[in-house]
């Protein structure tokens, strides 16, 4: 049985320019950004390149571990989106604030390890009427209050 509680009511078509990281991130007016958030510590091999995704945020209905979310995208023909893809959709607030207020958004698609070779990926947060970018260990678990990004592969 499937545990995704829901796909969200909308796939969003996304234009996404996949530019350096530190100008996708000061697009996005972020009232904090982890400081390790840069283009060296998440890369992409399709830097100034523009392709279209189909992105979708999925909440499930119980604790998951990273494992157990991949496991369920791919039953449902997803992949984790990639952090310039989230950061494309979150650039997109004035036209989607409904999918991001009030919400946590994770982007499992890139994992980057620190100096000790612990795994993180990105996550949006927004709190307070502010915006922010955070680090986040890759293994889990991840609780229901997390939405996660996916492309339609």
């Amino acid at each position: 049985m499937s545990s995704i509680l829901s796909i969200l009511r909308n796939a969003y078509i996304l234009l996404v320019n996949y530019k350096d990281m530190e100008t996708m991130v000061k697009e996005g007016c972020y009232g904090f950004v982890d400081h390790h958030i840069t283009s060296h510590n998440f890369p992409t091999d399709q830097k100034n390149t523009t392709g279209k995704v189909v992105l979708t945020l999925i909440s499930f209905d119980r604790e998951m571990s990273t494992k157990e979310v991949f496991e369920e995208f791919n039953k449902k023909g997803l992949r984790p989106a990639k952090p310039h893809e989230l950061l494309e959709f979150l650039v997109s607030r004035e036209k989607l604030p409904e999918a991001q207020d009030n919400s946590i958004i994770v982007a499992l698609g890139f994992v980057w390890q620190d100096e000790y070779d612990r795994p993180y990926v990105l996550f949006y947060y927004h709190f307070c009427s502010m915006r922010h970018l955070y680090l986040r260990k890759a293994e889990g678990p991840w609780n229901m209050n997390y939405l996660f990004a996916a492309v339609c592969a």
